[in-house]
C-alpha cells in the first residue's frame, strides 16, 4: 500500500482554487514539460499518462486524510 507523503491536502498546480473532489494525479505534463499535481479536470484536459515514468492516481480515504495510490 502506497500512500501520498506530500503535502497535506495537495492542491491542484493549475487551478489553486479548485477542489480535488477526493482524486489526483501526480502527473508528468508533457505540455509544459514538468510533473505536477492536478485534478480530475486537468488530467483530462492534459491528457496524462499513468504508470511508471508517466503519473499516479491517489484517492481521499474514508479517514479524510490519507490519499492512497490507486493507479500508476
Amino acid at each position: 500500500m502506497k500512500v501520498w507523503s506530500g503535502t497535506t491536502p495537495p492542491k491542484c498546480d493549475f487551478k489553486k482554487d479548485h477542489q480535488l473532489h477526493g482524486t489526483f494525479y501526480d502527473a508528468f505534463i508533457p505540455a509544459y514539460g514538468c510533473w505536477a499535481c492536478v485534478c480530475e479536470d486537468c488530467a483530462r484536459k492534459f491528457g496524462i499518462r499513468l504508470g511508471t515514468g508517466f503519473g499516479q492516481r491517489y484517492d481521499l480515504q474514508a479517514d479524510g486524510h490519507t490519499w492512497l495510490k490507486t493507479e500508476g
